[in-house]
């Protein structure tokens, strides 16, 4: 009786037991952000209590579960042991990770920046993701028609499909077409349109060659 009770006690154990192992086991790990704000919490409904500039070095603390257009967004320690949560879409990390953008550049991740850290905060009269309007690529556009709605057309200005604008940050617009699961991210930034299905990370889809801003 005693070792059937035995057996019974690690066969409870043993169903009791998560089936998976938890996301943060890869974290802390060192990464840096391409700029952008802190926010007080996981999401773009909290607060701003920081900023970051392209090429500062963060230390991906854990991850939060909360996802936006593919990627999550994470708790991370930053300038002088400062901590918030910053999108998983503008940071890489030093080990690949499915919800972050990209891995940093291998040896030199603790010495440089995976990009440049001399370029500048945009301008305020320049185009940026809170004023772009339109965005053109090889072979078509993407255009605000206001309220929130966004078409994209061929050269020859025929709609082929209708976006709703989800988000807007420093550098980039985001879109989803429901009809598809599709979402889209204008990255005035690295001047780049990045496509994703679902919660896919995204890839690039077009180049960017030109864009303009909102009419005052």
């Amino acid at each position: 009786m005693r070792v059937f009770s035995g057996f019974l006690l690690i066969a409870l154990m043993a169903f009791s037991s998560p089936v998976h192992a938890s996301p943060d086991v890869d974290f802390p790990q060192p990464g840096f952000s391409y700029g952008g704000k802190v926010r007080s919490g996981p999401g773009m409904k909290y607060r701003q209590v920081g900023s970051l500039r392209e090429g500062d070095q963060i230390l991906i603390l854990n991850g939060t579960g909360t996802m936006m257009n593919g990627y999550e967004w994470f708790k991370i320690r930053y300038r002088n042991g400062q901590t918030g949560f910053q999108w998983g879409g503008i940071m890489c990390s030093q080990s690949p990770y499915a919800t972050i953008l990209r891995t940093c550049n291998g040896p030199g991740l603790h010495t440089q920046a995976p990009v440049s850290t001399k370029r500048a905060q945009p301008a305020s009269n320049a185009v940026n993701g809170y004023s772009v309007a339109r965005i053109v690529y090889p072979g078509g556009s993407f255009t605000s028609t206001g309220n929130g709605q966004w078409q994209e057309a061929d050269t020859q200005g025929r709609v082929n499909f209708r976006f709703h604008e989800q988000a807007r940050d420093e550098w980039s617009v985001y879109l989803f077409d429901a009809s598809r699961n599709v979402s889209l991210q204008l990255d005035l930034h690295r001047k780049q349109v990045l496509y994703g299905i679902g919660n896919a990370p995204k890839t690039v889809l077009y180049p960017i060659t030109a864009s303009s801003g909102r009419r005052r």
